[in-house]
């Protein structure tokens, strides 16, 4: 084994020559038992078989050989370098599993991580990496081998910081690609993860071109317009075939890393939520359009039937996001192994076919969704537009691949045309009638499936007369550990619950239960959990509250009904003027629009709040604004949520004034805003919001917005966060903003918003802060009494025109990264004004960032970020 770091691929390097030759050999060996070696170079090499009989392959296989050379010129080498360095005892970690995996048929479950240094042109990274893959084509080859690469310290290599390294055959080439890019051009929203083409060499020996693949985890989601989550898969857990043939398979929903999530409380408590629902989706509690973002899974299932994807549609390949904003799961692309083979391709609908797409498709919702998806693509085949797009992606990435994968061939897109033309069809008809469906001797499709849920589905904290208990049911196949239970105080302390942890730690073998008596004071409990071989798991419960408490769901029978200056319609509530008070959480049927008169004042209780599944309309005026706050003897209220809906999302607020209001803090769904609108068309005029007790006071997201006069005052935390959002924020204001725990008066992720004529006056930490590439324009405004003026953050883009900064605390600008898998930002500042001390003395600017002042180019140094968050930015955000 080599050590060299630096050997150069030649123009034409021997991994390509071996390719010639191989393919060379194929043309005698190829109808007869062949050498395995020259099998992999082959499929290696980007050979795929088009054709189902000899005679054809053969003439494939000349015409391929005889593209070579074209190929190998035209190939683009000026990609990025990948550079493995592993010692030879971390070596013989993967030599091993590989190894094993060779000789059982599969790569074992539980791998090595072997550490390594990898180097990106000059750049070094620290890193640890294992075998990626379960099947044998993830290693067949001499090199090439799959592997996942995890960078440490929290950096990041093409937006990511965990991906894997794939030989591009595993795949299907650029075929992830172009289904991807199909979803693109189609104005589809589903997050897909990207393929990079990389040379990669390891310990000096060349493995050519390969694909860096990003990994399912936070990095991912974060890239692809996404709050903080998760993503949740399925694992079997039990199959059973009847004397009918009839195949049962026991399904286990569980979230991919774990441990992140697991240690952070309000991913925790998300987590419980989306296994509660899926596995209620696997056991037929809960429809899909229930479970699943309706319009994403219709539009996801419908790019599956045109590329006739079946292999995306197994159970062991499904990958969603939940959204902790709508309580639903999103569909991710995952291997779909699309084929340029017209008697692979053209298929049925496997949608149809397979069990769990069937069941979303049994969805009235959701079939209406595909029916529409299915009919923008359709047009968009028939029109040219998609297949020119595909074309283009197509030679631009094939180009990348050449080097390595000569023998690499073309998708031929009429095989798209023909497929399209003939879903929806009756398939009677020549050409459709020799298409055929997804049958048994494609893949083992199961008829039936049951959910095995988590023990932590299982374990309840409930009032009983005597007090409380906790309940803990072990429902794993191996013995679960339950260790120390502690009570969780307000401040934040724990309190060993001395007299119950006598007999613990308490051994649960599985399919059994224990029952614990708590004292009747205790309202939320923490314990540590683990399984035989795994490290303990702390786990929190608040009594009385499970998954299904409350998940925000639009409700047909409303408490309304109790409040007779509620006036129903068909569609819609409208509230008349007057004070009126609310004792209930209030939650609209779906599409509905809640309408609220000139010189209404609702005032709510402790627990009561308003939600809305369609639009909102507060017809307040200067004279007679519309008013929503705590009732006199509460010291907040639950807030304003509005989900805008497919139909209805077009809300507008006029003069509304919103106080003392927190976060809906329901069950395990706890969003941050104490007025919250997600996925709305939203014009606000004149909305006040003022001493909030919530992580922000106003949150909007994946929202278009028209905001004139907008006033944040008191604000626990940040004012105003807007998380992918398109629009404008006029003659606004922002006053005492994070006074307790440090917050942000505007605070923009994934945005880009034009903000004029605003003044942000006395602001704990940022007055104004673009992260997550964000693109953001202040004009005419003011920055006073306050911590930072604008900080430009991870690839975010900020332009000021004409703006005043007066006595900011320590910088007026800011341009650097504190994510790393979004890369530096700029911030270019034009005719601003700076007081008591000169603009450029209270600047800082990243290496690698930029940041100008009227042109000039702002002096980039060295930054401790991290340092700068322990410091004079620390936040301490409320719970």
């Amino acid at each position: 084994m080599k050590l060299r770091l630096d050997r150069q691929a030649h123009l034409v390097s021997k991994r390509e020559v071996q390719l010639i030759l191989a393919g060379i050999i194929c043309i005698a060996l190829i109808l007869m038992p062949s050498v395995e070696r020259i099998k992999t170079l082959l499929i290696q090499g980007g050979y795929r078989m088009l054709h189902t009989n000899s005679s054809d392959e053969a003439m494939q296989i000349l015409s391929d050989l005889k593209a070579v050379p074209g190929k190998l010129l035209s190939a683009e080498r000026d990609i990025p370098t990948l550079r493995l360095d592993i010692k030879y005892k971390e070596w013989q970690k993967l030599v091993s599993d590989r190894q094993t995996a060779l000789a059982e048929g599969l790569i074992p479950e539980t791998r090595q991580f072997a550490k390594a240094v990898l180097y990106d042109d000059k750049t070094r990274y620290n890193a640890k990496i294992r075998l990626q893959g379960d099947l044998l084509d993830h290693v067949s080859g001499e090199d090439r081998w799959s592997l996942r690469v995890e960078i440490k310290k929290k950096k990041a290599l093409f937006s990511t910081s965990r991906f894997a390294l794939i030989s591009s055959n595993v795949r299907s080439h650029q075929g992830p690609e172009l289904f991807r890019q199909s979803m693109i051009t189609a104005g589809f929203d589903i997050i897909a993860p990207q393929n990079y083409p990389v040379n990669v060499i390891v310990n000096g020996d060349d493995w050519g071109v390969m694909l860096l693949e990003q990994a399912f985890g936070q990095d991912l989601l974060a890239t692809s317009n996404r709050t903080e989550g998760f993503v949740v898969r399925l694992d079997l857990t039990d199959e059973q075939v009847n004397s009918q043939g009839e195949r049962h398979r026991e399904l286990k929903a569980r979230v991919i890393q774990k441990k992140t999530v697991m240690g952070k409380e309000a991913l925790a408590m998300q987590r419980q939520i989306a296994l509660t629902l899926i596995s209620d989706f696997i056991d037929g509690k809960r429809s899909a359009s229930d479970v699943f973002d309706t319009k994403r899974i219709g539009q996801y299932l419908a790019t599956v039937d045109i590329w006739g994807a079946w292999h995306a549609l197994t159970w062991n390949n499904w990958r969603w996001y939940y959204n902790p904003h709508t309580a639903k799961l999103e569909p991710i692309q995952s291997d779909v192994l699309v084929s340029p083979a017209r008697h692979t391709w053209l298929m049925k609908p496997p949608t149809h076919y397979s069990l769990i797409s069937r069941k979303m498709l049994d969805d009235p919702q959701v079939a209406e969704s595909y029916e529409q998806a299915m009919s923008h693509l359709k047009q968009l085949i028939n029109s040219g537009e998609l297949i020119e797009a595909l074309e283009k992606e197509q030679d631009t990435y094939n180009k990348m691949l050449y080097s390595s994968v000569p023998l690499l061939g073309r998708y031929d897109f009429d095989i798209m045309k023909r497929q399209a033309g003939c879903i929806g069809s009756d398939y009677q008809t020549p050409p459709c009638s020799d298409i055929r469906e997804l049958g048994e001797h494609i893949h083992l499709q199961m008829h039936t499936m049951s959910a095995r849920r988590s023990w932590e589905l299982m374990t309840s904290f409930l009032s009983t007369p005597s007090g409380s208990a906790l309940s803990v049911t072990n429902s794993q196949n191996k013995v679960l550990t339950i260790k120390e239970i502690q009570q969780l105080n307000k401040d934040g302390s724990k309190t060993l619950l001395t007299p119950l942890n006598i007999e613990l730690p308490r051994l649960l073998p599985p399919n059994s239960s224990m029952t614990v008596a708590l004292p009747g004071k205790v309202e939320k409990i923490a314990f540590d959990s683990a399984f035989e071989g795994k490290k303990a798991t702390t786990h929190s419960l608040q009594k009385d509250r499970t998954a299904n408490t409350f998940i925000p769901r639009p409700q047909a029978t409303s408490k309304a009904t109790q409040y007779p200056f509620i006036k129903r319609s068909h569609d819609q509530w409208e509230i008349q003027s007057g004070t009126w008070k609310i004792d209930d959480y209030l939650v609209t049927p779906d599409n509905w629009q809640v309408h609220i008169q000139p010189g209404t004042r609702l005032e709510f209780s402790e627990n009561a709040g308003l939600m809305v599944f369609g639009e909102l309309f507060t017809h307040g005026t200067d004279n007679k604004p519309v008013v929503f706050t705590k009732q006199a003897r509460s010291e907040s209220w639950s807030g304003l949520t509005v989900f805008g809906t497919e139909s209805t999302k077009n809300s507008r607020v006029n003069h509304l004034r919103i106080s003392h209001a927190r976060s809906p803090k329901l069950g395990f769904w706890q969003p941050r805003g104490a007025a919250y609108f997600i996925n709305g068309d939203l014009q606000i005029n004149h909305l006040t919001v003022t001493d909030n007790s919530s992580e922000d006071a106003l949150n909007i997201i994946s929202s278009k917005v028209s905001i004139n006069h907008l006033s944040v005052k008191n604000a626990l935390s940040d004012g105003f966060d807007c998380d992918f959002c398109t629009g404008e924020i006029n003659n606004s204001q922002f006053l005492n903003i994070g006074f307790v725990s440090g917050g942000d008066g505007l605070d923009t992720s994934g945005s880009s918003v034009i903000v004029r004529h605003s003044l942000f006056d006395g602001i704990r930490d940022k007055a104004v802060s673009a992260g997550e590439n964000s693109h953001l324009v202040l004009e005419d405004s003011r920055v006073q009494n306050s911590n930072i003026a604008v900080a430009s953050k991870d690839r975010s883009r900020v332009t000021i025109n004409r703006g005043t900064f007066d006595n900011i605390r320590e910088y007026s600008l800011m341009s650097y990264i504190k994510k790393n898998i979004f890369g530096p930002a700029t911030l270019h500042a034009n005719d601003i004004r700076c007081t008591p001390v000169s603009c450029i003395e209270k600047t800082l600017v990243e290496k690698g960032s930029v940041l100008t002042i009227d042109g000039s180019e702002v002096t980039a140094e060295d930054v401790n970020v991290r340092a700068l968050y322990k410091g004079i930015m620390k936040s301490d955000k409320p719970k």
